[in-house]
């Protein structure tokens, strides 16, 4: 027989049964070491952005003491002075000029001025020639005024250093400014990729939603209290899975489950009235609690009894390990954290973040997987009812007995809702009202503050534009003014001294030589009277003159110029606007909380 005939007989060559055979599995071990490729590559992922998160967190603890450290330095203080340095140090340098160049004439001056003393040592003042004194005087008078702008400029000089900030600190400043802004960018990098974003999403979620269930807790008796929180454990733990293998009778699961609800509807009822902590959604999660329960636990332990008991079902081994890998799968985080992305559209948390924060949870967390495993849990002969209830549908009394236990878990819920938003709406005004206070206080300090600057800005401006007669050197003319009289009336009353002496002196003189001489006398008396009367005058004029450039430097060290004062007019004028904003905004909220409190039934 011919290798034709076999095939012509409808029979097959084995050879090539056998090749194509090897062929496939080949092919299928090229898609298996894909499949476990990606699942290795899926792996790396979460592990990477699991660590990606924990730095993340150490970097943003970083940053917050970096702007502390950055607060405490005066950031705002350093940033204003950075930007005026270059100004404040041409201004020293001109200064410094200044100086030198007073220095040098003081010292020519000097020398000037030793060179007269030389020449008229040892001589009696009658001896001095007037040309001399005349020179000297005057070397002598722009002497003390060489000095006195000297030690003005000095102590410009000063002031101008002491407003100038360390340099050590300004390169501390810019030394984490710079790591600030490095961070910074490190943190936005890593917050902007998506598995990052992925894994702190459901992170937050999930621990939240963790921290709600063992506040809720607290509602139970403490003997209760361990019923939720092993239920919690069910449902967040591998504990769930070991729990059942631990159990193998599926009855005695039906049992344990059924204590357990008891007990927990006993416990609410009981302490349903205890206030909850700061959140809204505890109504929402209740009914997830309860309906948890119902919708996990017991049917999965039914439907290993159906499928257990009842040999004529067509469910292989393979797919119930299906059905229990996506009931765990999902009952232990999805239905749980669904309760939580709800809760986000409670009455009080309306708005358009929260309700984008609820559909992010809901799309991270597979609602489409969720979806598609209720069809093929349908498959395989379950019922799916639009609450989100599973059960066998060869067990039709349980549907009854689920959805009467589900119904009275919701009805009890609401109830604890409403007595814990009455709490929270009272807690939530009360922080209202003292955040109010706040910024009521901060809006009369800006007030206050405000009207002060209004006040001295008019005395800046006319400061600014009358400087050339508020300068010191005014005063020390006027001072020397003053000297200078002071000096003439000394000199005149040494000469009235001298003549009166005279005129005793030349009592036998002829009558017309005393005349001249009492003439004299009167003359300098009328002159140094007159002098004298000048001097009240001027030592006022002195007086009044300081005190305006006292007050007008005062003004200059306190704020600075013009301006600067408009600039900050302008700053607090925003801040106040600002703060009657924020102040309207929470009078608003006070209503709308006032509001909801009567809905409920105040």
């Amino acid at each position: 027989m011919s290798e034709e005939e076999p095939r012509q007989n409808g029979e097959f060559n084995l050879d090539e049964l056998r090749q194509e055979q090897e062929a496939y599995e080949a092919e299928l071990r090229e898609v298996m070491e894909e499949l476990q490729a990606q699942q290795a590559h899926k792996a790396k992922e979460k592990k990477w952005a699991k660590k990606a998160a924990e730095i993340l967190e150490r970097a943003k603890t970083a940053k917050s003491r970096l702007e502390i450290k950055l607060e405490e330095l005066g950031a705002e203080e350093i940033e204003r002075h950075i930007a005026e340095r270059k100004e404040i140090e041409n201004q020293k340098s001109a200064l410094e000029e200044q100086l030198k160049e007073v220095e040098e004439k003081l010292g020519l001056i000097e020398e000037r001025i030793s060179s007269v003393h030389q020449i008229i040592h040892g001589k009696e003042e009658i001896e001095i020639a007037p040309k001399i004194r005349e020179v000297l005087v005057k070397l002598e008078s722009e002497s003390r005024e060489l000095r006195w702008r000297r030690d003005h400029l000095r102590e410009s000089l000063r002031s101008l250093e002491a407003s100038l900030i360390p340099k050590e600190r300004i390169a501390e400043y810019e030394k984490l400014k710079r790591a600030l802004e490095k961070l910074t960018k490190g943190i936005e990098k890593i917050e902007s990729h998506p598995l990052v974003k992925q894994e702190q999403l459901i992170k937050d979620i999930t621990y939240r939603a963790i921290n709600m269930a063992i506040s809720v807790g607290m509602m139970f008796y403490q003997e209760r209290k361990q019923y939720l929180e092993k239920l919690v454990r069910f449902f967040m733990e591998e504990e769930f899975e070991n729990h059942l293998q631990n159990i193998s009778d599926p009855k005695e699961q039906i049992t344990k489950a059924e204590e357990l609800a008891e007990n927990i509807k006993e416990g609410l009822k009981a302490k349903k009235k205890t206030p909850y902590p700061d959140e809204t959604d505890h109504g929402v999660l209740l009914r997830n609690l309860m309906g948890l329960y119902y919708v996990g636990y017991l049917p999965f332990s039914l439907s290993n009894v159906v499928l257990a008991e009842d040999p004529r079902k067509k469910t292989t081994l393979k797919e119930e390990e299906l059905i229990a890998q996506g009931l765990r799968r999902y009952l232990k985080t999805f239905n749980f954290i669904l309760g939580y992305a709800r809760g986000l559209q409670s009455k009080i948390l309306e708005s358009t973040e929260n309700e984008k924060l609820g559909a992010n949870i809901l799309s991270q967390l597979g609602i489409n997987g969720l979806k598609d495993f209720t069809e093929r849990a349908k498959n395989l002969g379950f019922k799916v009812t639009n609450e989100g209830l599973l059960f066998p549908k060869e067990a039709p009394f349980i549907e009854e007995k689920v959805k009467a236990n589900f119904a009275e878990g919701e009805k009890m819920a609401e109830e604890v809702r409403r007595s814990y938003e009455r709490e929270w709406i009272t807690e939530k005004e009360k922080k209202l009202e003292e955040e109010r206070a706040k910024y009521q206080e901060e809006l009369q300090k800006v007030r206050e503050k405000l009207t002060q600057l209004k006040d001295v800005l008019p005395k800046l401006q006319e400061d600014e534009s009358s400087t050339h007669k508020k300068e010191p050197i005014l005063v020390y003319n006027l001072k020397r003014e003053i000297e200078e009289k002071e000096n003439l009336i000394r000199k005149l009353k040494d000469s009235l001294s001298y003549r009166r002496n005279e005129l005793v002196r030349t009592s036998a003189v002829s009558f017309i030589k005393r005349r001249q001489l009492n003439q004299e006398i009167q003359d300098l008396e009328g002159k140094i009277a007159s002098l004298e009367g000048e001097l009240p005058s001027l030592r006022k004029k002195v007086k009044d003159l300081q005190t305006e450039i006292d007050e007008a430097s005062q003004r200059k060290r306190e704020y600075r110029s013009s301006s600067y004062v408009k600039e900050e007019i302008k700053r607090l004028e925003n801040r106040e606007k600002e703060l009657e904003e924020r102040i309207a905004g929470i009078l608003r909220e006070q209503e709308k909380f006032a509001s909801y409190k009567k809905e409920l039934g105040e």
